[in-house]
């Protein structure tokens, strides 16, 4: 990355101020791990500004959180200031040798771990993967500099602790040289750990390291499972605020400004041994304190309820006279300035995450799109339908024309299709828009819709009306047949709303035509990979319904999903169906009536947004669903949800694997069903439920 150089003072106490000189800033090449994270994120746009010329991210993008939000500051960061970061991981020991002998670190600032307390109750070998293993794998890298290069050559250490590591300490406030060896959580004590192996490579290897023991950050682009996001989501969108221990807590909430400005002032801090030091507010707040003061920037009340937490430290409260003393350190914003900015960056995020269309904004915060007119020309189009059945395709050529079905009227199939400009329309049709931007060909009703203003993000543009349309469609619509463009409708659709109400009973056989969907293409995207096949004959698709098991144990479960899935089957028997295909989200039966099914749509469409880098919404769904009424903890176990195996064929392959290579096959053929605890709100379809052609 190539910056501006300038002379830089970094507010210190005057006895200890610390100056940077151009060349001094040239000099530096800094490694910042954690990067793309809410501290990291902060700290390298800060040392560019500042005037470092070398400065070099690395983050994994992990599934702890939101991805799509960490690849949002690292887009803020090339905006800023033309920073890049890496998508490496510090265990990846050939890579960390590879960037050190290219960038030749003065310093390493390693803020990459696993975070959060509860989390570590759920998944504790994670935080010894990457809060331990990771450690040692950067500390041996910096130790195999000073052995190659001499200990002159070794880049100074900087890390991530916590106010965590003081545990069940009594003692208020805490201080550096309190005892620290009664953890409260795993993820405090792999911190305390980290401490204890920095002080070990300093004695057997000479590398001098000062360690930070964070509390409580919080601001701009601060992690969602910080109670600062966690309260002002939930507020905003009138759900229940889990509180623990009756509020009375106290955290020492610490702004992140503040935070970055103690780290950058330890860059060339001079120190005989390992160190540590408490960065924080120095003014703890009760939980309660804070609540109030986010519902008074927002000016909505919050629905609150209590619970008890064993895990949770009952005070922080950082001593930070050390800080002071050696680097001048003083945490000056206040908790109310600090929750100020951060409300006022979450409206203008919240505004620019959410479109106004879907209905599942709060407030204003929301952003009007290209789809408001179209939004209004379907829905005066489909007054009087009961069923809509929709797609969005960016030209008329990609579409599959569609059956005569006599059980709706043409005017209830709506393609919603790129008004690029680029089209030969004829005059009659170009009268046509201008009292309504449509046509009709094929049977289907085409609205046209200025797609290219939104090409920043097309298919989060697209995604609205995928996942939330209840207010695209009339109020006499009842169902939203969404049809992706690549496949071609063949089953009526009063047919599939009638086996999405009815899971378990097959459709009378006098119904006639109808029984499946075809597919014109093969390609087939899953949560981790795409791939493409080609087949001489056509490839179908295989309806699955998702019902509702959340009360079935495991035997029950399974033989609910046989059940189903033999419905289907002895559907498509009738049609001489072999071949079976799913593309992801392909089809979906959206329920417009029900309340509770908008408020899951509504938590879908937000969850896909913010997992769009990966262009999941299948694990959108699944965490959605989860997240009803609670926030629940996003693991990387179910970023591919409940896979339940209905039938194998010859072939070998692991029935009871739930990842997602389970999903392909070798030599035979294995059926999926995705269970989603959601029958009467949607049908979801996720990626390759068979394969052998």
């Amino acid at each position: 990355m190539t910056i501006l150089s300038k002379t830089v003072e970094i507010e210190k106490d005057n006895k200890n101020q610390l100056l940077l000189s151009k060349d001094r800033l040239d000099a530096s090449s800094i490694l910042v791990t954690g990067a793309a994270g809410f501290i990291g994120s902060h700290l390298v746009g800060h040392l560019i500004n500042i005037g470092f010329k070398t400065v070099v991210g690395i983050d994994t993008f992990n599934a702890y959180y939101s991805p799509a939000l960490k690849r949002e500051r690292v887009t803020n960061l090339f905006n800023k200031y033309g920073a890049t970061v890496l998508d490496g991981d510090v265990c990846d020991a050939e890579m960390l040798s590879n960037l050190f002998t290219k960038h030749q670190f003065t310093h390493v600032i390693h803020l990459a771990a696993q975070a959060g307390v509860r989390y570590s109750l759920i998944q504790p070998l994670t935080y010894i993967h990457t809060n331990l293993k990771c450690f040692t794998v950067l500390l041996e890298q910096i130790r195999s500099v000073g052995d190659n290069y001499g200990k002159d050559k070794m880049p100074h250490f900087l890390y991530a602790s916590s106010s965590s590591v003081y545990g069940l300490n009594e003692k208020i406030p805490f201080s550096e040289s309190d005892p620290v060896d009664k953890p409260s959580n795993l993820y405090g004590a792999t911190k305390r750990s980290n401490e204890l192996m920095a002080y070990s490579y300093f004695h057997l290897f000479g590398i001098q390291s000062v360690g930070f023991r964070f509390f409580t950050v919080y601001g701009p682009w601060g992690r969602p499972d910080m109670a600062a996001y966690i309260f002002t989501e939930q507020i905003s969108r009138g759900d229940t605020i889990t509180v623990y221990n009756n509020g009375n807590m106290k955290r020492d909430f610490t702004y992140v400004d503040d935070i970055v400005s103690g780290i950058t002032a330890c860059l060339d801090y001079k120190h005989t041994k390992p160190i540590v030091f408490n960065l924080g507010n120095n003014k703890p707040v009760e939980a309660l304190r804070f609540l109030q003061l986010i519902e008074k920037s927002l000016g909505i009340k919050a629905k609150v309820r209590f619970e008890d937490s064993l895990a949770e430290i009952p005070v922080t409260y950082a001593n930070t006279t050390l800080a002071y003393q050696e680097l001048g350190f003083v945490a000056k914003t206040s908790i109310e300035e600090g929750i100020e900015k951060f409300i006022a960056w979450y409206k203008e995020h919240e505004s620019k995450t959410i479109l106004c269309e879907t209905g599942c904004y709060v407030g204003n915060m929301c952003t009007k799109s290209q789809w408001e007119r179209p939004m209004v020309d379907s829905r005066k189009l489909t007054q009087g339908c009961r069923i809509v059945v929709y797609t969005t395709a960016a030209h008329e050529n990609l579409l599959n024309p569609l059956p005569s079905f006599n059980d709706i009227t043409e005017n209830c199939f709506i393609a919603y299709i790129n008004d690029s400009g680029k089209r030969s329309i004829s005059q009659q049709q170009q009268q046509q828009q201008q009292e309504m931007k449509m046509s009709v060909v094929d049977h289907w009703t085409y609205i046209y819709v200025d797609m290219e203003k939104e090409e920043k993000d097309i298919k989060g543009f697209l995604r609205a009306v995928k996942l939330s349309p209840k207010l695209f469609f009339a109020d006499s619509v009842q169902y939203g047949i969404y049809v992706d463009h690549k496949i071609k409708l063949v089953m009526k659709p009063s047919d599939l709303v009638h086996l999405m109400e009815n899971a378990h009973v097959p459709i009378d056989k006098t119904t006639g035509a109808a029984d499946a969907t075809a597919a014109t293409t093969t390609t087939t995207t899953t949560s981790t990979s795409t791939s493409t096949s080609s087949s001489s004959s056509m490839n179908l698709i295989m309806v699955v319904q998702t019902p509702r098991f959340n009360d079935l144990k495991d035997e029950a479960r399974t033989q609910a999903a046989v059940n189903q899935i033999k419905a289907y089957e002895d559907y498509q028997e009738r049609l001489k169906i072999k071949n079976i295909h799913l593309l992801d989200s392909s089809l979906i039966v959206h329920n417009l009536v029900d309340s509770d099914a908008q408020i899951i749509r509504c938590k879908w469409y937000r969850e896909a947004q913010e997992w769009s880098d990966r262009e999941n919404t299948s694990g959108a769904f699944t965490f959605a669903v989860a997240n009803v009424g609670t926030k629940a903890v996003v693991t990387h176990t179910t970023a591919t949800g409940t896979w339940i195996p209905v039938v194998k064929t010859k072939g070998e392959r692991n029935a009871s694997s739930s990842s997602s290579s389970s999903l392909s096959t070798t030599g035979g053929m294995l059926k999926y069903v995705y269970i989603l605890p959601a029958k009467k709100y949607h049908w979801h379809f996720v990626s390759d439920l068979a394969s052998n052609h």
